[in-house]
């Protein structure tokens, strides 16, 4: 019998931070510091098509101070009237529980329109549907109204009244129970940040938290939703900011006039791309179509786990490979030398983990082929450049020339070599990075829109292998 598990079970199993860490990154800690509440409540548990909760309940990030808020023709425990409650509401962050907010949105006179889970009030709205859309890489539009910042967000949790079945009073909601409620909601947030939406399951979030994690503001910001935020315009080495959130910059009237548009900028990244070299021959000779589909479905999630391992961001798969990115964590981009090579040598090692361990699913595989295949094997390619990064909810993407040349460098590649640009391998020797620049040798590659008189050359690592023996 398979065993279930619960969220919270699932999310125990996390080995880089604890539930008590999640919960002060969702609190700011002050979620922790309340020892009980007075309110007879109980966890309500996300399940579709269940009824709106009469109660939202939640802690504002700077006073720890309970608010409650009543629909349905109930009275507010607040001295605030529902058209404000909902002008609160429309800059909180509501995680799992978007959806309720909408519904209630929607039967509500107050409020006439909903849009990514804000809540905008008749009359009040000030901040266009289209800025989002902008900042989730969809379209470009002029920015009007306000930004909120993360330190001013808000997180909720969905609770309703629990009252005693024979006498109908309110049970009291110790100690207990309000630990089982910060677990459910922790756990809840948890499910929705790291399973539901599929943009975070491309990004190393284990690599990110632990060189992020003595910074409170930063693991904040981190881990709280990655589409609000202040785009400053300035480069504040200070404050953690996504590489989609870096690109995108600020107009103004003039330098110290209001904001009146967004545009786009590129920053420095290393794209890596890989592909599995005779894959085709390999589908027409494995004795078992479900045997070629579970080996590519392998290469594919093993390139990916490793990836994200050392710290870059999944793109996309491309059918029998992949293409990732890695930028810089400082929150900056100073576009130096070292900064190419530290991005450089980030997917290098990457590269290295992924030609070792595809290697050994290639060989395994040799036992399902009619014929053998001894070149099948992964081929990379590497180059660091500028490019602009887009996230919206389903793929993080880099676009430019990292990514461009990355590819027609992997296109170039033998099976089990890894090719570098020569701009790369030029930052490892102006920095005197010598043990990859010995690594190295130079090869030359032939490219469509050269001509090979042209004599255009990279550089392939160095392996045990004779790659041209392969």
């Amino acid at each position: 019998m398979t065993k279930q598990y619960s969220l919270y079970d699932m999310f125990r199993q996390r080995d880089f931070f604890t539930l008590d860490d999640w919960w002060r990154i969702l609190s700011k800690e002050k979620f922790a510091q309340a020892s009980r509440l007075s309110d007879a409540m109980n966890v309500l548990r996300y399940q579709e098509g269940e009824v709106f909760p009469d109660v939202i309940w939640g802690y504002e990030a700077e006073s720890a101070t309970p608010r409650f808020f009543f629909f349905g023709g109930r009275p507010s425990a607040s001295n605030i009237s529902k058209a404000d409650q909902l002008i609160h509401l429309k800059w909180a962050f509501f995680g799992l529980w978007i959806p309720y907010l909408a519904s209630v949105a929607r039967a509500t006179p107050n409020a006439d329109a909903v849009y990514e889970g804000l809540v905008y009030p008749k009359g009040r709205t000030s901040l266009k549907e289209n800025v989002w859309k902008d900042l989730l890489g969809r379209t470009r539009n002029t920015l009007t109204g306000e930004w909120q910042k993360f330190e001013d967000l808000i997180v909720f949790g969905l609770y309703r009244e629990r009252l005693d079945p024979e006498t109908g009073n309110p049970i009291s909601f110790d100690d207990a129970s309000f630990k089982r409620a910060r677990e459910e909601i922790a756990s809840s947030y948890y499910d929705q940040h790291n399973l539901k939406q599929a943009v975070n399951r491309n990004i190393p979030w284990e690599s990110i938290y632990r060189s992020r994690k003595d910074e409170p503001d930063a693991v904040t910001s981190i881990f709280l939703d990655p589409k609000t935020f202040y785009p400053s315009g300035t480069q504040d080495t200070t404050k953690f900011a996504w590489p989609w959130q870096r690109c995108i910059r600020v107009c103004r009237g003039d330098p110290s006039g209001d904001i009146v548009g967004l545009e786009y900028g590129s920053i420095r990244t290393a794209s890596l791309v890989c592909d599995l070299r005779f894959s085709t021959a390999a589908m027409q000779l494995f004795l078992s179509p479900q045997d070629y589909a579970i080996f590519i479905d392998k290469i594919v999630n093993c390139t990916k786990s490793i990836v994200l391992r050392n710290g870059g961001f999944f793109d996309k798969e491309t059918g029998d490979g992949l293409v990732a990115h890695f930028c810089s964590g400082n929150g900056h981009d100073c576009g130096s030398d070292e900064e190419s090579c530290d991005l450089v040598e980030l997917a290098l090692a990457a590269a290295r983990d992924i030609r070792q361990a595809t290697k050994q699913i290639c060989a395994d595989a040799q036992s399902h082929l009619g014929q053998g295949i001894g070149a099948l094997q992964i081929s990379i390619g590497i180059h660091v450049d500028d490019a602009v990064w887009i996230a919206d909810e389903g793929q993080i993407k880099a676009i430019g020339p990292s990514v461009v040349w990355a590819a027609r460098l992997c296109s170039s590649a033998k099976p089990l070599e890894i090719l570098i640009s020569n701009a790369s391998y030029q930052c490892f020797v102006r920095t005197k990075r010598m043990p990859t620049v010995l690594a190295f040798k130079k090869r030359y590659v032939e490219f469509k829109e050269y001509r090979s008189e042209s004599k255009l050359f990279c550089y392939s690592d160095q392996i045990e292998e004779n790659i041209n023996d392969i």
